[in-house]
């Protein structure tokens, strides 16, 4: 019991020390730095709606609206929000500095052409500008005109900050939505179109019938994860004469996609609805090449054993119901396990998939119908044999005709009968 206290006392020692160096950590600056004496601006990162950054290298302009920021300059683009809040962190730390008495500006590249002048600007209008030279040879500071006209160093190295590649600033995902804002996703290429529609747990494979959420999942997120490796440097060209794949993402604010083109060193060239372009490698583009036996459910019956609560077969009039109650299922006249074999025998039969569309359901030969909780039920009808070998089934949700194997169905109904 003793050696049970030591521990306990040992972890929570422990972690008091840690937290007493995460406040050291997170404590404001002035008060590590007393020395950090003269003030340089005040500037709240989260009401700044714009930046204009005077760099050797030319203008980087970040413009904020409707609660995002975007590039004006050097380019016109999408921007890195991560990248720009880092940004806006660091001008907003540099409140102040350590006074350099008797400096003369040239010599800490504050003179008339300083290295960065940066101007920002709040949502009142307001603007401020700050003038940044060199970093410090040591102490990890930077050199700023103080709001006095005066030489201070700031911690942190915010002029390299400021001076980024234009790239680095730039949104390098290809495609931006909401996971829960899609409802349709076609991908058009060489081997045919996969097109899948949906909300929520229900989703349609065109061709096909009901797609597995999970893989509708991968696939959106797979295809929100794109990037680009690197940016087209001159105007993106209009569009791909003839494009490997398009791919169109339609979501609640409206469509959103891209068209892939010709490969070359650089990678893959893809080009969004909206004009960005640029190169991606190989390897992630896979998946555009996926079909309806990729995303769609490979199950004949939306029948998943350990969470149906009750199966109701018809097959041609000879009827019998399953009901589980916890694990177990049973099914009147019929003995265990035979209930419980018949409905995971169902729950496995395949849909046989062709390219060519499907005949239709002209006659309803039987069902299976499964109920997921009180008001939560799916229903597939059963058709026609065709072809001696198969009958045409087709989700009362919706959805396309599919083709079930007959086999596959007499197998699953002797097993509760033998």
């Amino acid at each position: 019991m003793q050696e049970r206290q030591i521990r306990i006392a040992t972890v929570l020692l422990s972690l008091l020390t840690v937290l007493l160096l995460l406040h050291w950590l997170w404590t404001p600056t002035e008060d590590l730095d007393p020395e950090a004496t003269s003030p340089v601006w005040e500037v709240d990162a989260a009401d700044l709606v714009r930046v204009e950054v005077q760099r050797p290298d030319g203008m980087l302009v970040l413009q904020k609206s409707e609660g995002r920021w975007d590039l004006e300059a050097p380019i016109e683009d999408l921007a890195n929000q991560r990248q720009v809040g880092y940004l806006l962190d660091e001008l907003e730390r540099v409140e102040k500095g350590v006074p350099i008495p008797d400096a003369d500006p040239e010599d800490f590249g504050l003179g008339a052409d300083p290295l960065v002048v940066v101007m920002v600007t709040d949502a009142d209008g307001e603007t401020q500008t700050l003038h940044i030279g060199k970093e410090a040879p040591v102490g990890w500071r930077t050199y700023v005109r103080a709001a006095d006209g005066t030489v201070a160093a700031v911690a942190g190295i915010v002029g390299k900050r400021l001076q980024m590649d234009v790239d680095d600033l730039r949104e390098k995902t290809v495609l931006q939505y909401q996971i829960g804002e899609v409802s349709r996703v076609t991908i058009e290429g060489a081997e045919g179109t996969l097109e899948v529609h949906g909300e929520g747990d229900r989703w349609w494979v065109e061709g096909w019938t009901r797609a597995d959420p999970d893989r509708v999942d991968d696939l959106l997120v797979g295809l929100r994860d794109l990037r680009f490796d690197s940016f087209y440097v001159d105007t993106a060209p209009k569009g791909i004469h003839e494009p490997g794949y398009r791919v169109t993402v339609e979501t609640t604010e409206g469509p959103v996609g891209f068209e892939v083109g010709e490969g070359g060193p650089p990678g893959v060239y893809v080009r969004t609805l909206s004009g960005r372009a640029g190169w991606i490698g190989p390897e992630p583009l896979a998946l555009l090449g996926q079909g309806p036996t990729d995303v769609g459910d490979p199950n004949a019956f939306p029948l998943h054993p350990d969470r149906a609560r009750e199966v109701e077969v018809d097959f041609g009039g000879n009827t019998w119901t399953a009901v589980r109650d916890e694990d177990v299922w049973t099914a009147e006249g019929a003995e265990a396990p035979a209930p419980e074999a018949a409905v995971e025998a169902l729950a496995v039969v395949p849909i046989t998939y062709r390219r060519e569309p499907g005949p239709a359901l002209t006659e309803v030969w039987g069902s299976v119908v499964v109920h997921l909780g009180d008001e939560d039920m799916r229903a597939v009808d059963i058709g026609q044999v065709v072809e001696d070998q198969w009958r045409v089934a087709l989700d009362r949700d919706g959805g396309s005709p599919y083709l079930v194997s007959v086999e596959a169905l007499d197998a699953a109904e002797k097993i509760v009968w033998r």
